[in-house]
This record gives structure tokens, C-alpha cells and sequence, in this order.
């Protein structure tokens, strides 16, 4: 075969002229910069993935933390009331044979103000005892 242009190279019999040449290398650098792109998006997508599930779990032990405390608070009231308890039968004992029921409509009937009178000035006066 003879070359009608013996300056035309091998390459451009290849590729043709360079302006197609250089529309191929465009195209070629489109499609890797499209592949780079798209890898780029998976790869944050994966790390978005991976931030979630983080969250999620911190989310968790936050949740955990408040219900241990709310819990813990529960905990430290009714542990207070059985002693309270515990305390007004021992100075009480005739409240040990009451129901609840019972107890309630007693101490209705009773003049509490008079007692918490009574109290605050004996919680008072032990406290002064105290700090002395």
C-alpha cells in the first residue's frame, strides 16, 4: 500500500486526523474523570453509611444513659420511702395493722398541719444541734 502523503504517520493512519484524535483523548478523559467522579460518590456514600451507623449507636447509649438515670432516680426515691416508712412505724407501731385505705382516712382525719408544725421545729432544732 502506498501512502498518498508520505508525511502522515503511522499514528494518524491509526487515529485518523488529530482533530479526532484529540476528541477521542477528550472523550477518554471525560469518561475517567465520570469513573473518578462516580467513585468519589461511592466512597462517600459508604463514609455517609458509616457516620449513620456512628450516630445511631451514640444515639443508643444516650438513650441508655437517660433511662439508667431515670432509673437510678426511681431507684433512690423508693429506697427513701421504705425507710421513711420504716421510720414512722417505729414511732407509730399501731400503723402496722392499718391498710393503706385506712392509714389514709386516719391521718385525713388527723390535724397534719399541727404535726408539720411539730415537725419543721424539731427538724430545726436538730439541725441547730448540729452545727454547734
Amino acid at each position: 500500500m502506498r501512502l498518498k502523503n508520505p508525511e502522515v504517520t503511522c499514528q494518524e493512519l491509526i487515529w485518523g486526523d488529530d482533530e479526532e484524535h484529540e476528541q477521542n483523548e477528550m472523550w477518554e478523559e471525560i469518561q475517567m474523570t465520570e469513573n473518578k467522579n462516580l467513585e468519589e460518590l461511592r466512597n462517600e456514600l459508604e463514609q455517609s453509611k458509616q457516620e449513620k451507623i456512628q450516630l445511631e449507636h451514640q444515639i443508643q447509649r444516650k438513650k441508655n444513659q437517660l433511662s439508667y438515670r431515670e432509673n437510678f432516680s426511681r431507684k433512690e426515691r423508693s429506697h427513701r420511702l421504705i425507710v421513711c416508712g420504716a421510720i414512722f412505724e417505729k414511732y407509730f407501731p399501731v400503723v402496722k395493722d392499718l391498710s393503706e385505705k385506712e392509714l389514709s382516712e386516719v391521718l385525713s382525719s388527723v390535724n397534719v398541719t399541727a404535726f408539720g408544725r411539730e415537725l419543721d421545729r424539731a427538724i430545726e432544732q436538730m439541725r441547730k444541734e448540729v452545727t454547734e
